[in-house]
This record gives structure tokens, C-alpha cells and sequence, in this order.
């Protein structure tokens, strides 16, 4: 029976090539793009890391904090030491394995042979219990040997493939990365990429190598050099719940071992907490940021899918009256109503999963897109949306679920066929059909309404976010990222290197300042406490946190940033001289808002016995993107920390374009040591280009699911219209025949589409209120009743129907009146 259903609807869709031409493109799209969005959101959401047991995996903390921590930890903590790690491994006995991870990839540099040129290289470095800890067999070699030596490498799968080819006598060469000689001891199994969801590091390296991949991290072992996650593996019978305790008397336990006889630290044990969370998803960053606007966009598709089904269905229901003569036939000789109700169906799921094959191939092709719509940084994000388990069973039942959706409305209208075929009787069914029809049309304009005024508020928030001011100049600075360690230089003769670098950017033709920043924009933010002198030098009489900087001697007029009282930096700021800081606007007037900063003392240490001179006050600027209010920042002069240099700012003079620039800065770092690392150099426009990477995706994809939701709704308006036009042959003919002209038909079919349409409009309106509620947090400078967007909306909605009511209205005008009455 099912076999000869199959048959029926086959051969039925391909005597209508043009319908099914229409439903299969419309169900490609709706079908392809809900599972393309899916797709990314099962890599970085839904999906379990591909290691052991991974429901028995913990994270302590939350994992949203990355860097470097070195006070003394106060209510939950995100990172830790490699003093805590140690020991939670000596005393602890609810795990059966833990396992630390810096919570930042090293960026490094190096080369397999002496004569080759530095390779950009991502590390991860790790403890040496982290892949026993996840179950994970090396596809060449061995792990690490679980000794102290800090000098071994473990390949990634992906990095092995693509730089040598697989060759297994990759085993036991060695890497210099930062000038650091490096054995490669294994290759990782395939497929695997870490717990970090969204990168895919290039090696892992023992914790014993943070020291010289990241010194700024400090001595490892100091007890509150904070830069770790950790991660665990429950022991048999053991849950998070009754792990949570413990795990607890065991933070607190070292932190009265670390407190010392500060009173402070010691009232503020009893606050601290190592809180456990689940982690068979792994970690991301990248979930955190894009769980929301994906989530976003797949109800965004999901309500596209919902207006292809309603022309679907009108189309069916126009096919309605011609199928009545079958249907009556078939009821006739003795078919019931749930038989013929089954055929119908089943052509619906036919022709949904035909559409559905097609919308498949296009989710393979536009999941990548997506995935790079998602990234900011140039090397893009590693996720894996290929065409996993979870994501084909989400197809399949969406096709299935759609099929049923759009079948079953025609497919009941169908069966309540009487078995005469009298012309009243075929009269019931095409009037019902009609009603039928413009309830869907009203439920499409509904819908195409939430998503073109989805459009307006992301298209508009991301135009206002264009244009605001991030207190920076953006039009005539290059960025230059350095990589200093990968010279391995001694940090004395970086120091050097980094003065004489400065001072000859300086010198250079188009240059009219350079200047080298420790934080630049959009690459996160430096936490910096601050007392002012007089102030107890404690936890709660600081509640807030400024954002701290050490910069170069013309940072500020490679900024822009204006000098607002005081003075700057100058050459008389010497390592001997009084160390001197300059406040942003918003920080001095938080640290003393009863008066003048401007000469104030001030300690950035609880700890330190020297403060630091305010000299000056400077306009605010914003850290890591455009929605940010402007925080209070805190500036010190690089030349008195003496504890190397970063990145550097190049600032064009006036008529040069900072991109010209590139080739003399490239060939002056390259004179001065062919080992400096540039890992980018680009322009302070793109850096704030990529801060918007979220909001730019939301624009984009909003934009042409309106366009495709207002295409859709307009071509249910004019397939509504013209089977309207088509039934009302002989009313028509009559009306002309009595006098009505052209231009009176015209607009009577006008009107019946301004109708629909605006019926369709108050009804989507709660759903527009609702939907901008729910998307509240993705808007910037307007709210979801912005006048401007909905008026947009509503003026271009109606525009459209306007539109697609033309060729029906214009083909009714020219009707012959003698004509239509005798065909009648």
C-alpha cells in the first residue's frame, strides 16, 4: 500500500512540473538554510567532545575568565594556580583524574629547520595528565612523558595532515618554537582538537613551558599566579552534587595555607568557592557570544519554513478544485476519507523530502559561510559542521514535520469531496477553498512582518553601532602585532630592541607618530585595581575596576585621545624618576569626584609600597567593542615598568593612507631582527570592523530572510489573487459588461491584496512586539518599537503586496466581458 502511494505521488508531482518546481525551490531554501544554522549550532552548542565518557567530565568555574589572575580569590573563582592544582591532586579523592589547561592559547612562532622562514604556531599548553585524563590514544608516537621536563610537543592530527602529509617520521624531530627547542613526541588522534570547542591548536606543550611561552604569566609557582582552568573526570558513583563539597573544603583549605596573616584574605575564605559545572561540550568562548544570535536566526529560518509551507499549501488548495473530479471518482467506488486522506499526505512528505534532499546539499554548502560569518579573528574558527548524526535527524524530521504541515489542511479540504460532482457541490469546496487561502496569505504577511522588522532593528543596530565614537582615531592608524619571544632574545635586549624600533618608526616618510601598546582594541582587557592615597588598600573599599594600559611615549597622539587637564608622558620619565600614570576622564572622576586628580598619588598594588604621580588626564575610549560605555582606564608609561613591549601603533600623517605604510614598517622590523614575529598588521578601521563581526552577521542574515520572507509572502498573494481572478470569471465579466472599467477592476484587486495584507499586519504585530522582546539584547540605540523600523516594515510590506498584485489585477482588467460570460 505504502509502495503504491509512493508511486501515485511521484507520477502526480511530475504531471505538474511547474508546482512542483515551485513547492521543491521553496522547500530547499526553507529546509536548507534551518539546517544549516542548526549545523553550527550542534558544533559549538549541542555536541559532546569526542573523548571517553564525556558525561563524567567537570570544569571548575564557569571558564568565561582567561589570562592571568594575581590576587587573592574572593567569592567564585574562574582561573587557578599551578600551586592549587597541585594540591587538589595530593588531597583530593572524588576524581579520577584532573588535568590543567592555560586558559589562553600561546601565540608563538618557529621553524622546523634553522634556515626556514618562523611559522605562526598555536599552542596549547596543558598538564601531562590531560590526555590520560580524556581517553585519547596518540595516532603517532606517545604523549608526555609525565616528567618536568618542559621541552616535548604533541602534534595535532589536523596540523600533522596538512603540513606533513601524515609522514610518521614526524616523530622525534624537533621544532624551534620562540627559540625554544622543542622534541615532537606523538601525534593526537584524529579528530580531536582539545576541549576548547572552536580552535584547533597546532601543538600542546607541558605546563612546564608556560614560563617560556608565556612570561607574562610570571613564576608558575607562585601560589596565586592564577591562569589555569582545570578540568576533571567524576570517579564511579560520584555527581557533581556531592563532589561540590568537597571540592570546597579542598579550595579553602589551600587558600588558608596561601592567606598568610592578612585579616583581609582571611575573612574573605569563607566566600570562595571552586564551583563545578558539567563539560562533555568542552569549553568556548565562542558559545557564549553566538548561542544567542544563532538561536536567533534559526527562529528566523524557522518562521521562513512556516510562510514556503502556507504557499505550499495555497497551492495546494488551488489544486483542490481541479483534483475534485478524482476525488469523487475515488470516494465513488468505495475509498474512505482516511484513505484518500493518507494519498495526499503521503504526496506532501514525498514532495517534502524531495525539496529536502535538495535543501541538504545546500546546507552543506552554506554551513561553512555561516562558520565564517561567525569568526573575527583572519585564521577563522575550527568547527566541524559537517553532516553529523544529530544534524541529519534534525533534517529528516523537519522535512517529514513540514510535509505533514503544509499537506494536511489540503489534504482534509480534499476528502470532504462528495462523490456527485454537481456544481454546487464543487461550488462549497472552491468557496472554502478561497477562505482557506486568504487565512493563509494574512498568516504569511503576519509572519514576513516579524522578519522584516527582524531586518530593521539589526540593520539599523548595526549602523548606529558604525557610527559611534570609540574615542580613538580609526581612519589613519595601522596596527602592528609582535611576537618579541619568538627572537629569543633575553628580555634586557628586547627591551633595547623594542626602544630602537620605536624610535625609528618615528623617523620614517608618512609616519606622523608610532607608538608601541601593551592592549589594543577588541583583543580583551587588563583589569587594574586602584587606591587613591589615604584610601585602606583593601577589597571593598575598591569596588570598582578600571582597565589598565602601559604604553609608549606618543601613544596619545597615535590615539587621539585628547589631553584634558595635566600633561603626558616625556623623555623625563625615567626608570629612576617618580613613576607617573595618566587617567581617562571617566577614571578620575571615579577615584575623585569631589576634586582635581591632577597630581594625586595613587597605588595600583595592595601590596605595593610606592605610588604611582598622576600627571595628567586624557578623553575616554573604548576597550573591546562599540555597545561598551566609556571606563575608566588607567595608563602607565612603558619606559618605567621595563618588563618588555607589545604591539605597536603606527599613525599615518595627514593625506598618507596608513595601508602604504606597510611595506616600509614590514622592511624596517625585518632590518632590525629577522626573527620578530609580526603575527598582523592591519588597520585600527578593521580592528573595530571586527568588533561588529556579530552584529554584522545578524544584519546580513536578517537581511535577506526578510527579503526572502517578502518574497514568499508576495508570492502567496499573487497565487491567492490570480486563482480569485480565475473564479471570478463571470463576476467580473458582468461587472464590465454594466459599465465598471479597467481601472475600477484594478483597483478592486488592489484593494483585496491592501486587505489581506493589512489584516495580515495587525495581526503580526503582538508577534513583532514579542519577538523584539526576546532579541532585546542583540539591539543597540532603539527598541523594538522604533517608529522608523516598524513604519519601514509596514510601508515595504505593503509595497510588496501592492506589487504582487499587479499581474492579476492588470489580467482582470483586460478580461472580455462577452468572453468570460460565455465561457461560463
Amino acid at each position: 500500500m505504502l509502495f503504491q502511494d509512493l508511486r501515485v505521488s511521484l507520477r502526480t508531482l511530475a504531471s505538474n512540473p511547474g508546482f512542483t518546481l515551485v513547492a521543491l525551490v521553496s522547500l530547499a531554501l526553507g529546509t536548507g538554510a534551518n539546517t544549516a544554522i542548526f549545523s553550527v549550532l550542534d558544533a559549538l552548542v549541542f555536541r559532546t567532545l569526542p573523548v571517553e565518557k564525556p558525561q563524567e567530565l567537570v570544569v571548575f568555574g564557569d571558564t568565561r575568565g582567561a589570562g592571568l589572575f594575581g590576587g587573592f580569590p574572593n567569592g567564585r573563582s574562574v582561573l587557578y594556580s599551578r600551586d592549587f592544582f597541585d594540591h587538589l591532586n595530593a588531597t583530593q579523592k572524588i576524581f579520577s583524574g584532573t588535568a590543567a589547561i592555560a586558559s589562553l592559547t600561546a601565540e608563538a612562532h618557529g621553524r622546523f629547520t634553522s634556515n626556514a622562514a618562523l611559522e605562526p604556531m598555536q599552542i596549547r599548553i596543558v598538564s601531562d595528565s590531560y590526555f590520560p585524563l580524556l581517553g585519547i590514544r596518540p595516532a603517532a608516537g606517545r604523549f608526555f612523558t609525565g616528567g618536568k621536563t618542559a621541552n616535548e610537543a604533541v602534534m595535532s592530527y589536523a596540523y600533522w595532515q596538512r603540513r606533513f602529509a601524515g609522514d610518521p617520521n614526524v616523530v622525534g624531530r624537533s621544532v624551534a618554537i620562540n627559540g625554544q627547542a622543542y622534541t615532537i613526541t606523538g601525534v593526537a588522534s584524529r579528530g580531536f582538537a582539545g576541549t576548547v570547542v572552536g580552535e584547533s591548536p597546532d601543538f600542546w606543550t607541558p605546563l612546564e613551558s608556560q614560563a617560556q611561552l608565556q612570561p607574562w604569566t610570571g613564576n608558575s609557582r607562585d601560589a596565586l599566579a592564577q591562569s589555569l582552568w582545570l578540568i576533571a573526570r567524576l570517579a564511579p558513583g560520584v555527581t557533581i552534587g556531592s563532589a561540590q563539597p568537597q571540592v570546597d573544603v579542598i579550595y579553602r583549605q589551600w587558600l588558608e595555607r596561601v592567606a598568610g596573616t592578612s585579616p583581609e584574605r582571611i575573612a574573605a575564605i569563607p566566600r570562595a568557592k571552586a564551583e563545578l559545572n558539567e563539560a562533555s561540550r568542552g569549553t568556548s568562548l565562542l558559545r557564549r557570544q553566538y548561542s544567542e544570535p544563532l538561536h536567533i536566526l534559526l527562529a528566523m529560518v524557522g518562521l521562513i519554513l512556516l510562510i514556503a509551507s502556507a504557499n505550499i499549501a495555497n497551492l495546494l488548495l488551488a489544486r483542490v478544485s481541479a483534483r475534485q473530479r478524482e476525488a469523487s471518482v475515488r470516494i465513488a467506488l468505495g475509498a474512505t476519507r482516511g484513505r484518500l486522506i493518507a494519498q495526499l499526505l503521503t504526496e506532501s512528505v514525498v514532495l517534502s523530502c524531495l525539496g529536502g534532499v535538495l535543501g541538504l546539499v545546500l546546507a552543506v554548502w552554506a554551513a561553512p559561510y555561516l562558520v565564517s560569518l561567525v569568526s573575527s579573528d583572519p585564521r577563522g574558527v575550527q568547527l566541524d559542521v559537517g553532516l553529523q548524526p544529530l544534524v541529519l535527524g534534525f533534517h529528516v524530521a523537519l522535512c517529514l514535520v513540514t510535509g505533514l504541515l503544509f499537506g494536511w489542511w489540503p489534504a482534509l479540504r480534499l476528502s470532504r469531496t462528495p462523490a456527485s460532482l454537481q456544481a454546487e457541490g464543487k461550488g462549497t469546496v472552491a468557496n472554502a477553498n478561497s477562505l482557506s487561502g486568504r487565512m493563509l496569505v494574512v498568516a504569511q504577511v503576519a509572519l514576513a512582518l516579524v522578519l522584516t522588522a527582524g531586518a530593521g532593528w539589526f540593520f539599523q543596530t548595526l549602523q548606529r553601532l558604525e557610527q559611534t565614537n570609540p574615542g580613538f582615531d580609526t581612519q589613519s592608524t595601522l596596527f602592528v602585532g609582535l611576537d618579541s619571544n619568538a627572537t629569543g632574545l633575553p628580555e634586557s635586549e628586547q627591551l633595547r630592541q623594542s626602544e630602537r624600533i620605536e624610535a625609528k618608526l618615528n623617523t620614517l616618510p608618512g609616519v606622523a607618530a608610532a607608538s608601541y601598546t601593551m592592549v589594543h582594541y577588541d583583543a580583551g582587557r587588563w583589569g587594574a585595581p586602584a587606591w587613591p592615597q589615604g584610601v585602606p588598600r583593601d577589597r571593598n573599599s575598591n569596588t570598582q575596576r578600571y582597565d589598565g594600559n602601559r604604553v609608549g611615549l606618543r601613544y596619545f597622539e597615535v590615539t587621539g585621545m585628547r589631553l584634558l587637564a595635566g600633561r603626558l608622558f616625556s623623555s623625563f620619565d625615567s626608570p629612576q624618576a617618580e613613576r607617573v600614570v595618566v587617567l581617562s576622564e571617566t577614571a578620575a572622576k571615579r577615584l575623585y569626584p569631589a576634586g582635581n586628580a591632577v597630581g594625586q598619588l595613587v597605588y595600583l598594588s595592595r601590596e605595593s609600597s610606592s605610588a604611582h604621580r598622576i600627571i595628567g588626564i586624557v578623553s575616554d575610549a573604548k576597550i573591546e567593542n562599540p555597545r561598551e560605555t566609556f571606563g575608566g582606564m588607567i595608563f602607565q608609561y612603558n619606559a618605567q615598568q621595563q618588563d618588555g613591549y607589545s604591539d605597536l601603533l603606527v599613525r599615518a600623517a595627514a593625506g598618507v593612507q596608513p595601508e602604504s605604510l606597510i611595506p616600509q614598517v614590514r622592511n624596517l622590523l625585518r632590518q632590525e631582527n629577522p626573527n620578530l614575529a609580526i603575527t598582523e598588521i592591519t588597520t585600527m578601521g578593521e580592528l573595530f570592523r571586527r568588533s561588529l563581526t556579530q552584529e554584522r552577521m545578524l544584519a546580513k542574515l536578517a537581511f535577506w530572510f526578510g527579503v526572502l520572507a517578502l518574497t514568499l509572502a508576495a508570492v502567496g498573494i499573487y497565487g491567492v489573487l490570480a486563482y480569485s481572478v480565475a473564479r471570478r470569471t463571470a463576476e467580473i465579466g458582468v461587472r464590465m459588461a454594466l459599465g465598471a472599467t479597467p481601472a475600477t477592476v484594478v483597483r478592486m484587486v488592489l484593494l483585496e491584496s491592501l486587505a489581506m495584507s493589512l489584516i495580515g499586519v495587525a495581526a503580526g504585530m503582538p508577534a513583532v512586539w514579542g519577538a523584539g522582546r526576546l532579541v532585546q539584547t542583540q539591539l543597540y540605540g532603539l527598541t523594538p518599537a522604533d517608529p522608523l523600523v516598524l513604519g519601514a516594515s509596514i510601508s515595504i510590506l505593503l509595497f510588496s503586496a501592492v506589487l504582487a498584485a499587479l499581474v492579476p489585477s492588470l489580467r482582470a482588467s483586460r478580461m472580455d466581458p462577452l468572453g468570460a460570460l460565455r465561457n461560463d
